[in-house]
């Protein structure tokens, strides 16, 4: 697991970049970064990305690469995927979901994009919900081109930027966020040793 120093480090950047210069575009660059980070300490994660939803309004933010962007917005187009159903989950029960295996078994639970995902080489998805604020959702999405290539320590790494990420983008509004209990942990590794869905859509 990475040292916590890196993570501390990774955090502090981002958090020093948005106070500096609180300016729009200073905090899309600093979610951007956080986003990145992420991908870089998750070990099963090879991209990543936000989604965000509103009335009337949704889509991809802080994508790592424009393959990730493009697998963010098409779930938004199809109104179906992992990230939307983490998205749509209240928490804490279901604001994690897991795709171990889009190609397989994952596979008929969002069709559309599980097609679209194969076909530019990922296999798994990540998707944890933010805390909402306002009637705004958002969710990190981590990609992953191994098939059963995330676990129960990529989960723990991954929510570590979930606050963080609700920070810079709600403000102050999200800063109340707790993290999801132990529970949640639990049953993600209960079902993925049994190889079923992490959590129901």
């Amino acid at each position: 697991m990475p040292d916590d120093e890196l993570i501390g480090s990774a955090l502090q950047d981002a958090l020093r970049a948005v106070s500096r210069r609180p300016a729009l575009y200073e905090v899309a660059a600093a979610v951007n970064q956080m986003v990145r980070s992420a991908v870089d300490l998750v070990p099963g994660a090879d991209a990543g990305g936000i989604s965000v939803e509103s009335p009337g309004a949704g889509g991809a933010h802080g994508s790592t690469s424009g393959t990730a962007a493009d697998l963010d917005a098409l779930q938004h187009r199809h109104d179906e995927g992992p990230c939307l159903s983490a998205l749509h989950g209240p928490p804490p029960e279901r604001s994690v979901v897991v795709a171990q295996d889009l190609a397989g078994r994952d596979r008929g639970r969002w069709p559309q994009f599980a097609s679209s995902a194969v076909e530019v080489g990922f296999s798994a998805v990540l998707a944890l919900q933010l805390p909402a604020v306002a009637g705004i959702g958002a969710a990190l999405n981590l990609y992953g081109r191994t098939a059963d290539g995330f676990g129960p320590g990529d989960l723990i790494l991954a929510d570590t930027f979930v606050g963080h990420l609700a920070h810079l983008l709600f403000g102050g509004s999200a800063a109340g966020h707790s993290r999801r209990p132990t529970e949640a942990l639990e049953e993600v590794e209960l079902r993925r040793r049994l190889g079923g869905p992490a959590l129901e859509p």
